[in-house]
């Protein structure tokens, strides 16, 4: 009899306990075997994750820098060096983007929170392979099929067609670039860690400079052949702003030509002065929101067509003005001024002047807006010396002189610094110029979490002496209390005028107090322009409450205050503006605000803050 048979016959039931035992080492083995296997396929899938990981980023990495090799050589036209760089950009990004999408990467994407992360990794790898295989190779073709040099001018001539044949290549590049950026701007920066969430700010920032900069060549490609006449002549005013007498968009339109251009080739039909339009046209009617904040002078004075600081309101008055004083139709108006002048002029080298001066990037700007004033006192002379400055450097730029990239990288930043403002009479190409930073418009609707805020200066003297003006200019963050962003606007102008006593300059410069101002006084108009859906709130001057004017002007609540400054005089303002309402769709609130300025012959210092509030 076995034991367990002896032990039931005894009344006695067998040890259970032991036998659990002997039945449960078995399972304890099985689990100390799973458990050690598991953690063998975690350490070997972390292993991996950080191997594919590391080589990902060793490639994005890699990419990043030939981005900026590839930048560079454009910027030449090593077009061999464009194509080297390109080929080795397509390869790391290519790598990346294999090393973030196969089968374990994509099933670790399903974890919570960790799968975010490689998720997002995944996305980046797959934004700049479509950059480099879709967006980048048609620019480099264009690069290779556009020779600048030889697309510049040439005998008052451009080559259209040139320009023509690469715009199907470039329009294409755009909008890659654009659907790459708003997938970028789509990726949810929640639950990132912070290295993969500083890699995706810093590829959103630069998309978004990239998408703008191709933005703005497919829309040169586009619109540059019919404004230049490839469909037939056109006909532009250009205007010659004078930052010695402000104006809230640069300067008096002191002198003006009026130009044509027939399938590429240029040539001015007439020139003059402001005064010459006053003397021949009875005024235009502005439009109300400008005469409610600038009076109706924008449409009496040529002189005045440029106290609004949004440029189509400008071109349109100036170019009804010019209709109805020459009998002349116009299709468009440019406007430019002696700092961008003084830009070309790096690129196209001295021009001489008939009166035996050269103008130089140098002498550009004294000469233009302080010495003419000191040397030819009379104003006709005046006006002649400006017309025939102007003319030298458009025939300069016209034959081709100087370095076809140099010329264009000073339009650009004219362009940027609101030097140089082109509007069409055209609603079609308007529409394509507006949003361009040469539009010179204010935008009718603030950007998401991007505010508009404006500060112009408009002179109240009726002298020249805006060429002494210095500005200072810090926008600020203050605290959100409200459901509004709130903004101090700092200005400091100052008065480099020389002493009036001791100067050579003329009562014509000065000024000869018929406005009840000593000699050497400039009053100035300030005007700051709240974001669209914000307001000014209050103002001080040297930190006492000071007299605020109101307006309205292009969708946007405006604030006045006026200032009068001695030579050698400063004056310190602060305006306190609200931003528009929070909104759950408006975006982040922590994005340093866009601030326009009047561009003035010594350029205003900028400073934004940082901001310190976030949006709820």
């Amino acid at each position: 009899m076995s034991t367990e048979a002896r032990q039931r016959a005894g009344g006695v039931e067998p040890a259970v306990g032991h036998r659990r035992r002997r039945r449960g080492r078995p399972r304890a083995r099985l689990a100390v075997r799973v458990s050690l296997a598991t953690l063998v396929v975690i350490a070997a899938v972390g292993g991996w994750l950080v191997m594919r990981g590391l080589q990902a980023k060793r490639h994005l990495l890699r990419a990043a820098t030939e981005v900026s090799q590839l930048q560079d050589r454009a910027k030449t036209s090593d077009v061999a060096g464009q194509q080297a760089a390109l080929a080795s950009l397509q390869a790391d990004a290519g790598a990346a983007r294999s090393e973030t999408s196969d089968p374990v990467w994509r099933a670790i994407g399903a974890v919570p929170w960790l799968g975010r992360n490689n998720r997002t990794v995944a996305a980046v790898a797959a934004s700049v392979d479509e950059l480099a295989r879709r967006a980048l190779p048609a620019l480099v073709s264009a690069s290779a099929a556009l020779d600048l040099q030889r697309f510049a001018p040439h005998n008052g001539h451009l080559d259209l067609a040139a320009l023509q044949r690469v715009a199907a290549p470039v329009t294409s590049a755009d909008a890659a670039v654009q659907r790459v950026r708003d997938q970028v701007a789509g990726l949810s920066l929640a639950g990132l860690l912070p290295p993969v969430r500083s890699a995706v700010l810093q590829l959103r920032s630069g998309l978004e400079s990239a998408a703008r900069t191709t933005a703005t060549a497919a829309r040169a490609v586009t619109l540059v052949p019919p404004m230049l006449g490839a469909d037939g002549p056109r006909t532009y005013a250009f205007l010659f702003l004078n930052n010695a007498e402000l104006r809230a968009a640069g300067g008096i339109p002191g002198s003006w030509a009026i130009v044509r251009a027939d399938h590429g080739s240029t040539q001015i039909v007439n020139q003059g002065s402001a005064s010459d339009v006053n003397k021949r046209m009875k005024g235009v009617v502005v439009p109300a929101d400008v005469a409610a904040v600038y009076t109706g002078r924008p449409g009496s004075y040529f002189q005045d067509v440029t106290m609004t600081p949004n440029f189509p309101v400008t071109a349109a008055l100036a170019k009804a003005m010019l209709e109805q004083a020459y009998g002349v139709h116009l299709d468009g108006v440019v406007a430019t001024d002696p700092v961008a002048l003084a830009g070309l002029l790096h690129a196209t080298g001295p021009v001489a002047l008939p009166l035996g001066q050269s103008l130089t990037a140098a002498n550009a700007v004294p000469l233009l807006l302080s010495s003419v004033y000191r040397d030819v006192p009379d104003p006709a002379q005046q006006d002649f010396f400006f017309a025939v400055a102007a003319k030298s450097v458009f025939d300069a730029l016209s034959s081709g002189k100087g370095d076809a990239r140099d010329t264009l990288s000073s339009l650009a930043a004219a362009a940027g610094q609101g030097r140089l403002s082109v509007w069409s009479a055209r609603p079609d190409e308007e529409r394509q110029l507006v949003g361009m930073p040469l539009a010179g418009a204010l935008p009718r609707v603030d950007s998401p979490g991007r505010p508009t805020i404006g500060v112009f200066l408009n002179d109240g003297t009726a002298a020249k002496l805006d060429y002494y003006l210095r500005e200072k200019v810090t926008v600020s963050r203050t605290d959100c209390t409200t459901d509004r962003a709130g903004y101090d606007v700092h200005i400091e102008l100052t008065s480099t005028v020389p002493d009036p006593k001791a100067s050579p300059l003329p009562a014509y410069v000065l000024g000869d107090g018929g406005i009840g101002l000593a000699a050497g006084t400039m009053r100035t108009q300030v005007y700051v322009y709240a974001p669209t859906g914000g307001a000014v709130a209050s103002a001080t001057a040297a930190g006492k409450p000071t007299a605020l004017g109101a307006g309205v002007e292009s969708g946007r609540a405006v604030g006045i205050v006026t200032v009068d400054l001695a030579p050698g005089g400063t004056v310190a303002l602060d305006f306190a503006v609200d931003g528009a309402a929070f909104t759950k769709s408006s975006g982040p609130h922590d994005v340093a605000p866009d601030v326009r300025l009047t561009p003035l012959a010594t350029p205003a210092l900028l400073r934004t803050a940082e901001a310190i509030c976030r949006n709820r």
